[in-house]
């Protein structure tokens, strides 16, 4: 993402991230910069339950976030990782 975002619209993603962050079933949600490519960026969440991520991927704030990605970025890429519990390390 070009690092052409103005102030305003880091305080509007910055708020969006965090009210992201408090939905139901958000584990963690993360908005980072590389270290090495100062052009990428990365969207992290995690989430308590496949319904719980479902959900979040009609909110309000994720098309906005995604809007303003969009007008900024040269590739933008979606990916979802479901865990299946039964055969999962994960406690």
């Amino acid at each position: 993402m070009s690092t052409a975002i103005d102030i305003a619209q880091k305080r509007e993603i910055t708020k969006m991230v965090s009210r992201l962050r408090e939905l139901p079933g958000c584990l963690s949600f993360s908005f980072t910069r590389s270290k090495d490519n100062h052009d990428l960026w990365v969207l992290n969440s995690h989430w308590a339950s496949d319904e719980s991520m479902r959900n979040y991927s009609f909110e309000k704030d994720l098309g906005d976030l995604v809007q303003i990605f969009a007008g900024h970025c040269r590739e933008m890429r979606f990916n979802n990782h479901f865990c299946d519990k039964e055969n999962s390390n994960v406690a």
